[in-house]
């Protein structure tokens, strides 16, 4: 087979291994839905940006598109009532259907969700084989088909099947590497620190679906807070995360030795493989960890402080 899994990749498919390993990405579309016409594109842009004839071989850590025919449907559900209830239930159950774990697949799957003058286009993908900014091209790829865009600025690009593997990052950024592995005791030493939370049942791995949003102003408001207390919104959502899980886990104040809460914030590092990789359809991730004891009363503009001074030295490193 021509690739081979990449770190991240690898790591997925020892996770899907226990559970489904899946994401799913929507898109609103404010045109009524033609199934055959919808379908037909989709399998049009699918054979043409070479992504069919998956093949794996989960021994090796290998994978190869073989091209060919594409045979993609979409679910068509209706809105009903409630249309994002029934969008939100069709996310839920894609998360937890598993894809096959070996040989030749269709690592996505489509639904729709059809109101009377516009329907959500669901896109469920087994993650391993792609990152989500790339699955976010390919769904503007089948919305343009769809109602006719004609595109005046730049195509889009191409995606790389096969796109360079961490050895080319470890080569590139050796520095980095090198204080990443000498501050190996450091992330060990908090990880013993951390509380480790009991759950009722350790073999349900059933993901759930919450659904919120934010209107204009809210997210005004939120982006307006991070640039005056000097951060990223990263930052703060990192913050926020700690702060409301942190009367969750009450009882580690109580704990001998694991009294932090600890939160990890997954990265996009494809622009750090340079040229080659910038458009692969692969992901190409990473990822940082934070950890604070959150003590009672403890404020959020303190706690966000103290992660941007974390994330901080990483960015640095």
């Amino acid at each position: 087979m021509k690739g081979k899994l990449n770190l991240f990749q690898a790591a997925m498919i020892r996770w899907r291994e226990m559970h489904p390993y899946n994401a799913v990405h929507v898109v609103h579309v404010p045109r009524p839905m033609d199934a055959a016409r919808l379908e037909a594109g989709i399998r049009r842009r699918l054979e043409e940006l070479g992504l069919t004839g998956l093949g794996l071989d989960r021994r090796r850590l290998r994978y190869e598109w073989s091209g060919g025919g594409s045979a993609a449907t979409i679910a068509a559900l209706a809105g009903g009532a409630d249309p994002l209830a029934t969008l939100h239930g069709e996310i839920e159950r894609q998360l937890n259907l598993a894809f096959p774990t070996e040989g030749r697949f269709d690592p996505f799957r489509f639904f729709a969700v059809v109101d009377e003058k516009s329907f959500h286009l669901g896109i469920a993908y087994d993650h391993f084989v792609a990152g989500g900014d790339s699955i976010v091209l390919l769904l503007q790829r089948f919305v343009e088909d769809y109602c006719g865009v004609e595109r005046s600025g730049p195509a889009l690009p191409v995606p790389t099947l096969y796109p360079p593997k961490y050895r080319h990052l470890f080569a590139r950024q050796a520095v980095p590497l090198v204080k990443g592995l000498a501050s190996l005791r450091t992330l060990i030493a908090s990880c013993r620190r951390s509380v480790r939370p009991r759950y009722a049942s350790s073999g349900d791995g059933y993901n759930g679906v919450a659904f919120f949003r934010l209107d204009s102003g809210e997210h005004t408001k939120l982006a307006r807070t991070a640039r005056d207390w000097e951060m990223t919104q990263n930052d703060l959502f990192l913050s926020i995360l700690l702060w409301i899980l942190s009367p969750r886990v009450a009882e580690r104040r109580e704990a001998k030795r694991r009294r932090e809460l600890g939160v990890a914030s997954i990265v996009n590092v494809r622009r750090d493989f340079g040229a080659k990789a910038a458009n692969g359809f692969v992901p190409l991730l990473a990822s940082f960890r934070i950890a604070h004891p959150v003590p009672p009363g403890i404020g959020l503009r303190e706690l966000a402080s103290f992660v941007h001074a974390e994330t901080s030295h990483v960015k640095r490193g």
